[in-house]
C-alpha cells in the first residue's frame, strides 16, 4: 500500500482575531490539544507556555510528517523548544515579512490507521498578561481547527497571587486548587479569543479640558457633560475649575454643568478626579436607573435621525442576542477610517450602503434595531483604554473616543452594556459582559447626539482629554450643606410655617439616599422628599418643610426657646433656636395691653373732664 504524507500546517495569527487556525484539505486525522499557561506575576513580561499536541491517524495511507507553527513577530515568542516522549525534534525558522515560520520535523513518525504522534512545545511568550493600573489583564489566543477531537487550556495561577480572578470570558470550566497553584480549565472553547482580568477595581485618574466661546451679543448658558456614574462606574470629582453656576442630571443621567458666559467671552474649564470601574454592579446607582426607567420608557423606543429603519431585515429575532449577533455578521470593522473625519451615517443607511464601518456604525445599528425591536435601548460614548489598537480599536474624533450601546434586561432590571464593535475586532465575548477598560463620558438615550462627551468642546486642536490606570485607591471625601434655609425665629401659637431649604454635595462623588429629619422637643415637622434619592457632586436638591407647634404642648402659659435640630444622616446637622410664643401667653399679653389701654383712656377723660 502507498501511503501519502501530508504536511500538517498550524498558524499562530494575533492580528486581528488572536485566533489560530489549522489548514487541512479534509479530516485525515484528529488532534487533541492541551495547553497550559504558567504566567509570572513578578516579572509580567513573561509566561511559560507548554502544548501537548495528540495526533490521530483516521487512515491507514496518510500520516503527518511536519508541524509548522507561524508567530508574528509582534507575538514575542523566544525560548522555543519541541520533543516527542524520546527525543529533541528538529526546528527550522525562517522571519518571512512580519512572521516567524516554525517547521518541525517528526522525524520517524508512527504511521497506520489508528496511530498517534506526540508533540510537546514549550517556550516563553511576552505580552499575554499585563499588569495595568490596579488589575491584571491577559489575552490567551484559542485554535480553529476542523480536526480538533478534544482542547483543553490550563491557567496555573500561584495561590498566593494577591487578585483572585474577577472575569472570564468564557468562564471557566473548571477551579481547583492543586498544590501551589490555582488551576483554572477552559474545555473545548469555542471563542477566538480567552480573555481574563485578575483584580475587581480599576481605577484611572483623568484630566479634561473644556472650551467654551460666547459669539453672541447677550449673556447666555452653557452647559458641558462631566464625566457622570453609572451602574459600575463610580466617579471621584476632585476639581472643577471655575465652579459652575449649576450641576445637575439630565433625563438620562448625564452629568451637566451650567455655565454663564458674558458676550464674546471665552471660557477654560479644567476637570479633574478619578474614576473606578468595578467588576460588581454599583447597586445604589441600578436602584436609581430602576426608578427612571418608568418615566424613560416613553423615548427608549423612538426612532430618530441616525436610529431610524425603513425595513428591518428579514428573519431577524427580536431578541438582543439575535441583534447583537446580526450586527457583528453585518459589519466588518474598517481601520481605514481611523483618524479621517468621516460623517456618521445613522442606521438606514448602513443598512442600505455600508458592509464595514467603525465603533458608531455598531453603535447605531444595534439602537436602531433594538428599539424596532420593542427593546429599550441606548448609546454610550465614551473612553475605551486599549493597549492595542488593532484589537480594541478607538474611532471617534474628540481625543479619540469609543462608542457601545446597552439594551435594558428587563428579568435582571439593569441595563446591559455590550460591546459589539470590541467583540468583532478582538474575538472576546462582549455581549454578556464588559470589562474594566470602559469609562463612559454620556449616555444617549432621549436624544442621539447630544449631549456632546468631553473631548468635543473646543477652540483649538490640542489634546483635551488625559486618562491614566493607577493603582492609587481613589479617597471619598464627604461633605454637605444646607443653602437657602431660613428657619424662623419666632412662632405664635399654632401658626403654621411653610419654607424651603437646600442640600449642597460639595463631595467629591454622588450621595444617595440621604434622610432628612428635624428634632425639637415641642415642634412637629414635615419634610418633602424626607429622602434624598441622588445628588452628584456639586450638586444641590430642593426640600420643602411644614413647622406648627406640637398638640400635646400647645396650652402652656410662658414663652419658651426650643432647639430644632436639622439633620441628614451623619452627613450634617445644623441646630438652631425657635422661640414660642403660646397662644395663653399672647392672650394674656393682649389682654394686658387691652387693659393698660382702658385704664389709659379712662384716665386721660377723666383727667379732661377734671381740667374743665
Amino acid at each position: 500500500m502507498k501511503i501519502r504524507k501530508i504536511i500538517f500546517l498550524f498558524f499562530l495569527i494575533l492580528f486581528f482575531t488572536l485566533s489560530l487556525s489549522v489548514n487541512a484539505q479534509e479530516k485525515k486525522y484528529s488532534v487533541d490539544y492541551s495547553f497550559v499557561y504558567r504566567p509570572d506575576f513578578i516579572n509580567y513580561s513573561k509566561t511559560e507556555v507548554f502544548w501537548s499536541i495528540k495526533i490521530t491517524h483516521l487512515f491507514s495511507d496518510v500520516y503527518v510528517k511536519n508541524f509548522r507553527v507561524v508567530f508574528p513577530v509582534s507575538f514575542a515568542v523566544e525560548d522555543i523548544k519541541a520533543r516527542n516522549e524520546n527525543e529533541d525534534l528538529e526546528m527550522v525558522m525562517e522571519k518571512k515579512d512580519k512572521n516567524y515560520q516554525i517547521t518541525i520535523n517528526l522525524k520517524n513518525p508512527r504511521i497506520g490507521k489508528g496511530s498517534v504522534n506526540n508533540i510537546y512545545l514549550s517556550f516563553i511568550q511576552k505580552n499575554l498578561f499585563k499588569k495595568i493600573g490596579n488589575i491584571t489583564e491577559g489575552f490567551i489566543p484559542t485554535i480553529n481547527d476542523p480536526n480538533v477531537n478534544t482542547y483543553q487550556i490550563l491557567l496555573k495561577i500561584p495561590v498566593d497571587y494577591s487578585q483572585k480572578i474577577s472575569l472570564a470570558k468564557p468562564k471557566p470550566d473548571k477551579i481547583e486548587i492543586g498544590g501551589s497553584y490555582q488551576n483554572i480549565y477552559w474545555f473545548n472553547p469555542k471563542e477566538k479569543t480567552i480573555y481574563a482580568v485578575f483584580g475587581d477595581e480599576q481605577y484611572y485618574q483623568y484630566r479634561i479640558n473644556y472650551q467654551l466661546k460666547n459669539s453672541g451679543l447677550s449673556p447666555s448658558y452653557f452647559s458641558i457633560a462631566l464625566i457622570p456614574e453609572t451602574s459600575n462606574q463610580i466617579i471621584y470629582l476632585d476639581r472643577l475649575s471655575p465652579l459652575p453656576n449649576d450641576v445637575y442630571l439630565d433625563d438620562d443621567g448625564n452629568l451637566i454643568a451650567k455655565y454663564l458666559l458674558l458676550p464674546m467671552a471665552k471660557k477654560t474649564i479644567e476637570l479633574e478626579g478619578k474614576v473606578k470601574i468595578t467588576a460588581k454592579m454599583n447597586q445604589q446607582f441600578v436602584e436609581f436607573e430602576r426608578k427612571n426607567i418608568s418615566r424613560q420608557k416613553n423615548y427608549l423606543l423612538s426612532s430618530s435621525r441616525y436610529w431610524k429603519i425603513n425595513s428591518r431585515p428579514p428573519a431577524l429575532s427580536k431578541d438582543p442576542k439575535s441583534i447583537y449577533q446580526f450586527v457583528l455578521n453585518y459589519l466588518d470593522y474598517d481601520y481605514d477610517l481611523i483618524d479621517q473625519n468621516i460623517p456618521r451615517y445613522g442606521a438606514e443607511k448602513i443598512l442600505q450602503e455600508k458592509k464595514s464601518g467603525m465603533c458608531l456604525d455598531y453603535t447605531d445599528l444595534f439602537v436602531a434595531l433594538a428599539r424596532e425591536s420593542g427593546l429599550y435601548s441606548r448609546a454610550v460614548i465614551g473612553y475605551g483604554y486599549s493597549l492595542d489598537k488593532r484589537l480594541r480599536p478607538l474611532s471617534l474624533q474628540g481625543d479619540v473616543l469609543h462608542a457601545w450601546p446597552e439594551y435594558y434586561a428587563y428579568e435582571k432590571g439593569i441595563w446591559q452594556t455590550i460591546d459589539p464593535t470590541w467583540e468583532d475586532t478582538s474575538g472576546i465575548d462582549y455581549f454578556h459582559s464588559l470589562d474594566l477598560n470602559h469609562i463612559a463620558f454620556v449616555v444617549y438615550g432621549k436624544n442621539d447626539d447630544r449631549p456632546a462627551p468631553a473631548g468635543f468642546y473646543r477652540e483649538d486642536k490640542g489634546q483635551k482629554i488625559f486618562i491614566q490606570p493607577t493603582d492609587q485607591k481613589p479617597k471619598e471625601i464627604i461633605k454637605i450643606k444646607f443653602g437657602n434655609l431660613k428657619l424662623p425665629e419666632k412662632i405664635f401659637g399654632n401658626q403654621q410655617i411653610k419654607g424651603k431649604g437646600e442640600i449642597i454635595n460639595q463631595s467629591n462623588v454622588y450621595l444617595y439616599r440621604l434622610p432628612v429629619s428635624m428634632r425639637s422637643q415641642l415642634l412637629d415637622f414635615k419634610i418633602n422628599p424626607q429622602t434624598i434619592e441622588i445628588i452628584p457632586p456639586l450638586g444641590k436638591t430642593e426640600f420643602d418643610y411644614q413647622i406648627k407647634l406640637k398638640k400635646n404642648v400647645q396650652n402652656f402659659f410662658a414663652p419658651k426657646t426650643d432647639r430644632v435640630q436639622l439633620r441628614v444622616v451623619d452627613y450634617l446637622s445644623e441646630t438652631k433656636e425657635i422661640k414660642i410664643i403660646p397662644i395663653p401667653y399672647f392672650i394674656s399679653i393682649l389682654i394686658l395691653v387691652l387693659s393698660l389701654a382702658i385704664v389709659f383712656c379712662f384716665l386721660f377723660i377723666k383727667y379732661i373732664i377734671f381740667k374743665r
